[in-house]
């Protein structure tokens, strides 16, 4: 993966900006995030440090000490690092319940640890002004949604990743390359690309913060390589006719989406449009 491909990829055009020196190291790392005034979980100033032996782990020493382990030259961990300098308050929600998780839980995994941790590793925020697009999407409705309706999604809808898993499975995309994604319905759609941004961020943050039943089931399975303009393979309809990519649904699969515009509701009891079912899929 070279900056080129950084500037070409529409996925990873929002992290074009870090790129502009070369490929950043940990040094330009920190020299960020000093200047955007980045902070964890519990407002201490981000650094980004090499792994050592530390007894803390990662989530409780980027709250406690606001150090946050990445490998030099490691493309996974430059990514991880980049989200937080691109979602830094949504970053900070995660470092937060992941916390507050452990230590309720004493350790053990559950469900709001699930979830957060497809958002980190394979999450993506989808923004649209119109929720019939992302209903189509949900109910994995592909023709519809990414041919039939293509323009209407390419016009209406804002696709932004978060995982950086999934940026770095992007410099080898491989068919069947899933998101896990939360969308919000906007009445408008920032035009800027750091708008676009810092208004995902907000969102995912509140979402974070106040969904008070928080589980992978909120997160709707995105095959990546289905949005228009990921790749040229994509703009012949016969693309989205592999069901291993673009599965069917299931019977009584989950359509969410959550309000843009009312950051005070409590966004795990407050979505636009649900319909009843089990579980979501768990993939595309």
């Amino acid at each position: 993966m070279t900056p080129e491909f950084i500037r070409r990829q529409p996925l990873c055009a929002p992290l074009a900006g870090w790129f502009s020196g070369g490929v950043p190291v940990l040094a330009d790392l920190n020299r960020f995030a000093t200047a955007a005034n980045v902070v964890t979980g519990a407002g201490q100033s981000l650094r980004f440090v090499r792994p050592d032996d530390s007894d803390l782990d990662y989530e409780r020493r980027a709250l406690v000490r606001g150090e946050v382990v990445t490998r030099n030259e490691n493309w996974h961990d430059l990514f991880g690092a980049l989200m937080w300098l691109s979602f830094p308050a949504a970053k900070a929600a995660m470092n937060r319940r992941h916390c507050r998780e452990i230590s309720a839980i004493r350790g053990r995994r559950g469900a709001v640890r699930d979830a957060l941790t497809q958002l980190d590793e394979c999450g993506a925020v989808v923004l649209t002004t119109d929720a019939s697009l992302w209903d189509d999407i949900a109910r994995h409705r592909w023709r519809r949604a990414f041919v039939e309706r293509r323009e209407e999604v390419r016009r209406n809808m804002i696709f932004l990743i978060c995982g950086h898993g999934i940026f770095d499975s992007l410099r080898e995309p491989f068919p069947g390359l899933c998101a896990k994604a939360v969308a919000f319905h906007v009445d408008s759609l920032p035009t800027a690309v750091a708008e676009q941004l810092e208004r995902a961020d907000e969102l995912l943050a509140a979402f974070i913060e106040q969904s008070d039943d928080l589980h992978p089931r909120q997160l709707q399975p995105l095959p990546i390589l289905g949005i228009p303009g990921v790749i040229g393979d994509s703009e012949n309809p016969a693309y989205y006719d592999d069901p291993a990519q673009f599965r069917p649904a299931r019977p009584g699969i989950r359509a969410t989406i959550f309000p843009g515009s009312s950051l005070d509701s409590r966004c795990g009891s407050n979505p636009v449009e649900e319909s009843p079912g089990p579980s979501e899929q768990d993939a595309g």
